[in-house]
């Protein structure tokens, strides 16, 4: 190992020892031979390098010490388990030697704050970003991804009429997870829907719920928390593939025993099956 990076790491490494009850030098260990080489790699023939990649390290440590910093339990975005963790651990070793010089240390900064930002919001506004940062493609602009992303999702809603028209849309929770089986759902924020594995405690899909067909899972989360009961939602009646909303009824193909169903009030009813692993959306204005 080149000796400027093992005087760095071995630092590091004691320093986070003696400021951090909560160390976890196993994982320390794990990003100093994966990412941080990586990211070594990249600059040690650019100016500076030595103080970029301390300045990484020191982020590295906090993230540590904080227990932001946690282990991803795969390589898809889905699975990773926080937005800081995918940035310090996959998109500034892979990105930050693109970034001017000049700006790298800030930049680095930049996503320490932000991502930090997000950590302290409901789960489910960590989770969401986290699932669509394939779209990031520029780390350099990683605050106009955040507000292009977050926007949509945190913008006002206003209630349904539940008047129709209706469409519906179905979902299939098997690409994400060839045993996922949907159970006990309840919304997470206005348009978020947190669905928990029916059979395995601790496995939850999140739903980003949109009109025009657009609704699409956000990935494997942590339960993403419970928000509070939405109000002037209509009652609902499930027969066999058919949604009755008020006088107005809704084929539903192939649903032919609902097993659970949460509705949302910006106009979306979510059903499951005893017997699959999709999710019926309805949606209405």
């Amino acid at each position: 190992m080149d000796p400027v990076l093992e005087n760095l790491i071995v630092a590091v490494a004691r320093e986070g020892k003696r400021r951090h009850a909560r160390w976890d030098g196993a994982l320390f260990d794990e990003v100093a031979c994966g990412p941080a080489l990586a990211l070594w790699k990249s600059l040690k023939d650019q100016p500076q390098p030595e103080s970029v990649l301390s300045a990484y390290f020191q982020l590295v440590q906090e993230a540590l010490g904080t227990g932001f910093l946690k282990r991803a339990d795969g390589a898809a975005l889905r699975q990773w388990p926080n937005f800081l963790t995918l940035c310090l651990v996959h998109l500034v070793p892979a990105s930050l030697a693109a970034v001017p010089n000049s700006e790298r240390i800030p930049l680095l900064a930049k996503v320490w704050n932000l991502c930090e930002g997000l950590l302290r919001e409901p789960a489910w506004v960590d989770q969401y970003v986290t699932a669509l940062a394939a779209q990031l493609s520029d780390l350099a602009d990683i605050e106009g991804f955040l507000v292009r992303t977050l926007e949509p999702a945190l913008a006002p809603t206003k209630p349904a009429r539940w008047e129709g028209p209706f469409v519906l849309a179905v979902l299939n929770a098997r690409p994400l997870d060839d045993d996922f089986l949907p159970g006990e759902m309840h919304l997470a924020a206005p348009v978020v829907l947190c669905v928990h594995d029916r059979r395995r405690a601790g496995v939850h899909l999140g739903l980003f719920l949109q009109h025009g067909r657009r609704s699409r899972f956000l990935g494997l989360t942590p339960c993403l928390g419970q928000h509070g009961p939405a109000e002037g939602l209509p009652a609902v009646q499930v027969t066999e593939q058919r949604l009755q909303v008020g006088s107005r009824a809704v084929d539903l193909p192939f649903l032919n025993c609902c097993r659970e169903h949460a509705l949302a009030g910006p106009g979306f009813a979510v059903f499951s099956a005893v017997d699959s692993q999709r999710l019926w959306v309805v949606e209405t204005p």
